[in-house]
């Protein structure tokens, strides 16, 4: 409980007081093509289109909200209760700020710990969140608050990809000290506490390509090397390889 009670306090501190989001954020900007291109694309739009055809009349929690940038725009769509909590009082009261006049409400909450009842959300939804945190303790959780026949869709980033390793790497300050890449074990553990799983992953061949075009190519993100690699890493989404890929977008049904 202190390990985790520590880890919890240090992400805090990286968010609240430290430069974690302007490096993070430096890093998106130099490599572009790695976040934006077509096979980045292709599954963020299988993510979005999981999380929109579950919204409507949904409780959802934005579980690891930060300033609601992910969950906001998805009040057109009519959840009926929609709910963000995060670590960072910083990131909390921005997204207080912006949901002003809006029935989003957010709250400063420790994700391993939530202040909620069994089977509250219908849906629960996060972002680069789980890596975070203690794994299994966040997915019990996760698990805990949904509702039976509820869903929960996560991205974070794969701890087995070899160009993800070279990045992290190359630019230590855009992460914190206690974040772990997610690993094939730990994706199928959490398979095993869901009776339905369905998972995109992205960005083998696309991301080391995407580096190179991002720099010389800077204002075509469908150039023809990174449509050449979004079709490889397609096809290689459905082979053993898929765990060494960036990115992937995690979906489950409980």
């Amino acid at each position: 409980m202190g390990d985790q009670s520590d880890r919890v306090a240090r992400e805090r501190e990286s968010y609240d007081q430290g430069d974690v989001y302007e490096h993070s954020y430096k890093l998106q900007e130099r490599f572009l093509h790695v976040f934006v291109g077509p096979n980045t694309h292709f599954c963020e739009e299988n993510y979005r289109g999981f999380i929109q055809g579950h919204v409507r009349g949904s409780v959802v929690l934005d579980y690891g909200c930060g300033s609601g940038w992910a969950s906001l725009p998805l009040l057109p769509l009519g959840p009926a209760r929609l709910i963000g909590i995060d670590i960072s009082q910083k990131w909390i009261d921005e997204a207080v700020r912006r949901a002003t006049g809006s029935k989003a409400e957010f709250h400063v909450m420790d994700a391993h710990h939530l202040d909620f009842p069994d089977e509250s959300f219908d849906l629960v939804l996060g972002r680069a969140i789980l890596h975070h945190l203690d794994f299994e303790a966040a997915i019990k959780e996760v698990k805990r608050v949904l509702k039976r026949g509820g869903h929960a869709a996560f991205a974070e980033p794969l701890g087995d990809s070899p160009f993800a390793k070279l990045f992290r790497l190359l630019t230590p300050r855009a992460y914190t000290p206690d974040e772990r890449a997610l690993s094939r074990r730990q994706i199928e553990w959490a398979d095993s506490q869901f009776p339905y799983h369905e998972h995109s992953f992205c960005g083998l061949l696309s991301t080391p390509v995407g580096m190179i075009t991002s720099v010389i190519l800077r204002e075509k993100p469908n150039n023809a090397p990174l449509v050449w690699a979004d079709r490889v890493d397609r096809m290689l989404m459905m082979s053993r390889f898929r765990f060494w890929m960036r990115y992937v977008y995690l979906m489950w049904s409980k």
